[in-house]
């Protein structure tokens, strides 16, 4: 998916299917984008960028050398250019049926909504969802979002995200468990949703996610607040609530 974009800035590219499950019209496919298509390993060398998703364990990097690696998320938030009004979700627990949840009170408010889960791809009406087809949640298929006037697409997302949603929403972190052999926490992949519009994450996982590396903000209720002044308010007042009422609220606001 992110191949081609960056084919198209002018880089040589080489994908390498380290876990051997790609389908082969896929790989043929980028071979005629005059791609170099790897089956395992990549081919030893330096390389100038290196994108590769967090979950993936570097030994599938050995005799590699790059002057910068990034994870999938940020190179999604590097080429994702669709302005319409998007909702990312990831987190632990709970992140296909939020979606649903979100979807099922835009819809009945009146709004064309487009939703991307787990279960399925397609537009989400009065009548329920209209699954069309079956598409990853990976970060990189955020660049793969159907053409269509709506008014909001709700999107699922494994790990990460595009960095770039008008809201972004992280439901928990019950289990911060590893990935790529243990060498990283699921927390480093997810923490990669979070925009510099706003972010609905749990009051007691505040100190988790307001990170001083991204100038972020959230909002409690119609006011906005930006880090570090949300952490302190979030932990100082009761009347901080991150609740689904107020992220249905953010929706009569105008775009940051």
């Amino acid at each position: 998916m992110l191949a081609p974009f960056f084919k198209n800035e002018g880089y040589d590219v080489a994908v390498a299917d380290v876990y051997r499950i790609a389908p082969q019209s896929m790989l043929d496919n980028l071979k005629a984008q005059g791609i170099e298509v790897f089956v395992g390993k990549p081919e030893p060398g330096h390389y100038d960028i290196v994108s590769m998703p967090c979950h993936c364990p570097d030994i599938f990097l050995e005799g590699c050398t790059y002057d910068k690696r990034e994870w999938y998320s940020q190179s999604v938030s590097r080429y994702i250019t669709d302005k319409r009004f998007r909702i990312e979700v990831t987190g632990v627990k709970g992140k296909t049926s939020t979606c649903y949840l979100i979807a099922h009170l835009l819809a009945h408010a009146g709004k064309k909504v487009y939703l991307r889960s787990s279960r399925g791809s397609g537009p989400y009406t009065l009548k329920g969802h209209d699954i069309r087809e079956l598409k990853s949640i990976a970060p990189p298929y955020l660049l793969d979002l159907p053409k269509g006037d709506y008014d909001v697409m709700v999107c699922e997302v494994s790990l990460g995200g595009s960095a770039k949603a008008d809201i972004a929403c992280i439901t928990n972190l019950l289990e911060n468990y590893g990935i790529a052999k243990k060498s990283r926490l699921a927390e480093e992949a997810k923490k990669d949703i979070l925009t510099d519009g706003t972010n609905i994450v749990l009051e007691k996982e505040v100190s988790i996610w307001a990170v001083p590396w991204r100038s972020s903000s959230i909002t409690e209720g119609s006011t906005r607040l930006s880090y570090p002044d949300a952490v302190s308010a979030c932990s100082t007042s009761r009347r901080s609530r991150w609740h689904w009422r107020s992220a249905i609220r953010f929706q009569s606001l105008p775009r940051p």
